[in-house]
């Protein structure tokens, strides 16, 4: 860390978490270091001197990630069939 303090460049860091490993850590940290940075380098393009970034991990539960539809059961607004009786 003294290089990089020396340097005076700036440092953006992901610690990928151990409780998730394998595609689901992987799917992790690609989608936390593509939704991060673009803010993460806006924000060190205006900064006036050295900044340390640490990128906060994305929730990768399956609750916050995904929603499952059964079409038979509760039809989306785009599935055939909604509208009228005489579509189905």
């Amino acid at each position: 860390m003294a290089a990089i303090a020396q340097s005076g460049l700036h440092r953006i860091e992901y610690r990928q978490n151990n409780k998730h490993g394998g595609l689901v850590g992987l799917g992790t940290a690609i989608a936390t270091v593509c939704a991060a940075l673009p803010h993460a380098l806006s924000e060190l393009a205006a900064a006036s001197g050295q900044r340390l970034v640490y990128l906060t991990s994305i929730d990768p539960t399956r609750q916050k990630r995904l929603q499952i539809t059964d079409p038979a059961v509760a039809r989306p607004k785009h599935w055939p069939g909604r509208g009228s009786a005489a579509e189905s």
